[in-house]
């Protein structure tokens, strides 16, 4: 269930990176999304 929620956060983080076309924010995806898989894999 927690995935479904960070993946709906994701497209939203994604839908204002298509707005605004920032480089921070797409750090922050990164960021978010490894640290997700960090969390997920130990």
């Amino acid at each position: 269930m927690k995935a479904v929620e960070s993946l709906g956060l994701f497209v939203d983080i994604q839908e204002s990176y298509m707005e605004s076309n920032h480089v921070d924010i797409l750090l922050f995806i990164s960021l978010a999304l490894f640290w997700q898989l960090k969390t997920f894999i130990y």
